[in-house]
């Protein structure tokens, strides 16, 4: 009888818990419902358990095959497409990893319910996976008490983390359902005056402990996740705040994590009305039009109400046909100050007070709201999107331009032949000229050769275009960190031998080619925002995170701004693809011509370097996806199931830890402590010596003396006058860094040991 009552009512807890689980996790936008992937894995482990059983198997053996299994399905739903002949590649462990990664910071800053990253429902299943096989063997090996608590347990972790108030129903279903258990524990072989003698208690004591200590902990955890936060995008802030006015920020490197993301999580959802494909609409944020050598970033905007008659600048206008378009936008987890609109928008209308209070216009057109957006906002904004007008952007110097007068003479495009008239450029626009010093004459000399033979600006593009996407021997990669300040990052464009040579994603890209393209006179900035998304029904797209990007847009005379996507990915449309013709023969073709006329006359013309000299493929589109070609794994040895398991669980926690620290002692190459400071703060605060909220960088080191010369040359860095720090400073850093670590390398092993393994410094900040 008792045995019967507990192996119901551990069931009925589990159809609880699962119930509570769709209060945490949302449903899902694309691709297979988490349920569907829940409930496999929870098939999974009672399949295995139950065959387990039935031929007797060893519990190591069970074990063993449940986590191979495991590991295998974990790679395959986390990296799919990944595999080489049923093996995981490097691709698979990268990818894999970034969604875990993500999945961690989605349950740090993320409020249930939260969007069901691929993460996330695979830990949830994992979950699964184990309760359900856990309580089969412990029901089959009469282990009362093991069936039961593992979904208890469950549900009260979830009851815990779920915000929503829980209803007399919930309480009444646990209530009922935890005495049913606590009865069937004393009814199974207990008759009731063993209650004096001690006995039932021997046995309801361990559940008794067990519910004190997941209350307890769901207390003392619940801090850890904000009451009303979102998963955020890219930063907390987004990028506003201080974006302007702070000499260090670098807007790239801050977003680089999320412009080769991998993450699912879907940003924002669009309803579009117009007669444009949803496939071809990109949504902006901002645009980049300051190059300082280093990195692109954005003058401080003009911002006016969007009462205003008039958004963009008159001298910024589109002067072309455009396209109507309404954008019904509803944001999911997009917590940023600038709010995402197809280009160019003119009107915006919300039922919000944030909206229509406090929305504004900067001269580019991009919308800006004075706190950030969060989960549920919806607002509607109309977009005149230009159109391109290609007889008009044919017209050339003296009539038709080079290469449609190529496409021309093979029938496959008709121009009018009439000369584009003259007209100058619009006041202001010198800044979108602007390049500094410090890049090299070489990059001029790529950017003329690539364009040898061509008259206008938007056929330089379309050359330009066509070089990074087809024919400069690009690849798109996510595996290449963002170019430090100080760097040559010009290697990357120029250097055969630099590492990561023309491989990389949109940043480089889109900065290079906006360089090249003012190198040749044409006013270029780089725009911030989405690819098209996901198309989910006839007028609707899921913008995502992975479809964060970058691109160009070069200023055409007599029109205005027209887009350029130079970054080589097959899901990113590209101008060229406008074209009725394909544009790489005739730009060869017209190249070839203009090198043989410039070689008889001047009789030798100098190639630029490279040129062209390597075959290296383009990879498709998703950044490390395969072409198709590769299968999705089956049963592989048991062997590597458990090397597998053992890199998770042993080298996750601490690679986590040497990646982030690799990328903060990087900073110290163009004298940037800031990075030093936080993995010295991280590593205390781990070994459980964390600073106090009220201690200033001088008063932490106080009891530290080794820290004190770090603390100084930080606090000075931080909060004293713009300016790098002087070459003593920063050895001084260096070596007080050095030591403290010293130090802590003393510290007893086991307290070692469990600071590598804490997970404070991991969930306190990225």
């Amino acid at each position: 009888m008792g045995n019967r009552t507990i192996r119901i009512v551990a069931a009925s807890l589990f159809v609880l818990a699962m119930l509570r689980l769709e209060n945490v996790l949302l449903e899902t936008a694309v691709g297979i419902r988490w349920e569907i992937v829940v409930a496999l894995m929870a098939a999974l482990g009672i399949s295995i358990t139950a065959a387990a059983l039935s031929f007797r198997w060893h519990l190591r053996t069970l074990v063993a095959v449940q986590a191979g299994v495991w590991a295998i399905l974990g790679l395959a739903y986390l990296a799919p497409g990944t595999f080489d002949n049923l093996l995981p590649t490097s691709e698979t462990w990268r990818i894999a990893g970034d969604q875990i990664v993500t999945a961690l910071r989605s349950f740090r800053f993320g409020a249930p319910p939260v969007t069901p990253l691929a993460g996330l429902v695979f830990g949830s299943g994992t979950i699964v996976w184990a309760i359900v096989s856990v309580s089969l063997w412990a029901a089959f090996h009469d282990r009362p008490l093991l069936t039961m608590v593992p979904p208890l347990a469950f549900y009260l972790q979830l009851s815990t983390i779920d915000r929503t108030p829980s209803s007399m129903a919930w309480v009444f279903a646990f209530v009922v359902l935890a005495t049913a258990g606590l009865v069937g524990l004393t009814a199974r072989s207990e008759r009731w005056p063993t209650w004096r003698r001690g006995g039932a208690w021997r046995r309801l004591g361990p559940a008794v402990l067990l519910i004190v200590m997941v209350f307890t902990g769901s207390a003392l955890l619940t801090p850890l996740v904000p009451a009303g936060g979102t998963v955020p995008w890219r930063t907390g802030s987004g990028l506003g705040g201080d974006f302007y006015g702070s000499i260090a920020y670098n807007p790239f490197v801050d977003v680089r994590t999320q412009l080769n993301s991998q993450s699912d999580a879907v940003v924002f959802t669009a309803k579009l009305d117009g007669e444009v494909s949803p496939r071809n609409v990109y949504f902006r944020l901002l645009t980049l039009d300051n190059f300082n050598g280093r990195w692109w970033g954005s003058t401080a905007p003009d911002l006016q109400p969007s009462s205003a008659s008039r958004w963009e600048d008159e001298s910024q206008e589109y002067a072309g046909e455009q396209v109507p378009v309404q954008q019904t936008i509803v944001i999911e987890a997009l917590s940023n100050s600038w709010l995402p609109a197809a280009y160019s928008p003119v009107s915006i209308a919300s039922n919000d007070r944030l909206v229509y209070e406090t929305a504004r216009v900067a001269p580019d057109g991009s919308l800006h709201i004075d706190a950030n957006a969060y989960r549920g906002l919806s607002y509607s904004v109309t977009s005149e999107i230009p159109k391109l007008d290609l007889i008009a952007l044919s017209a050339g110097q003296r009539g038709i331009s080079p290469l449609f007068s190529a496409a021309g003479d093979d029938g496959v495009f008709a121009g009018s032949g009439e000369a584009a008239p003259e007209v100058e450029l619009p006041g202001g626009f010198d800044g979108f000229l602007e390049l500094p010093d410090e890049v090299p004459t070489a990059v001029t000399a790529l950017a003329r050769n690539e364009t040898l033979g061509l008259e206008t600006a938007f056929e330089k593009g379309i050359a330009l275009e066509t070089f990074f996407r087809r024919t400069g021997g690009f690849t798109y990669s996510l595996d290449v960190e963002p170019a430090a300040p100080g760097t040559p990052t010009e290697d990357w464009l120029l250097d055969p031998a630099a590492e990561h040579y023309r491989s990389g994603y949109c940043e480089q890209f889109a900065g290079w080619m906006a360089v090249m393209a003012r190198t040749l006179d044409i006013p270029s900035r780089v725009v911030l925002g989405f690819t098209p998304g996901t198309q989910v029904s006839s007028d609707t797209v899921v913008v995502q995170d992975r479809n964060a990007h970058a691109w160009v847009e070069l200023w055409i005379a007599g029109l205005g701004w027209i887009p350029f996507d130079p970054t080589p990915r097959a899901d990113t449309p590209s101008t060229t693809d406008a074209l009725p013709f394909d544009a790489a023969g005739y730009l060869e073709s017209i190249e070839a011509a203009e090198r043989a006329r410039l070689a008889e006359i001047a009789g030798a013309v100098p190639l630029f370097p490279g040129d062209n000299e390597f075959d290296i493929p383009i990879p498709q589109a998703g950044g490390g996806e395969s072409d198709g070609s590769s299968t999705l794994p089956g049963w592989v040895p048991e062997t590597i199931g458990s090397v597998v398991i053992a890199v998770v669980v042993f080298g996750l926690i601490p690679g986590l830890k040497a990646l982030r620290r690799r990328r903060r002692l990087a900073a110290l190459k163009n004298g940037d402590i800031s990075g030093v400071w936080a993995e010295i703060v991280d590593r205390l605060t781990d070994a459980d010596y964390p600073p106090a909220i009220s201690d200033t960088p001088i008063d932490y080191a106080a009891n530290r003396p080794a820290m004190r010369p770090l603390a100084r040359a930080y606090s000075r860095q931080a909060y004293g006058p713009p300016g790098d720090p002087s070459r003593t400073s920063l050895a001084e850093a260096v070596r007080s860094y050095e030591a403290t670590t010293k130090e802590l390398q003393n510290e007893p092993l086991p307290r070692r040991m469990i600071a590598l393994y804490r997970l404070r410094s991991l969930l306190s900040r990225s």
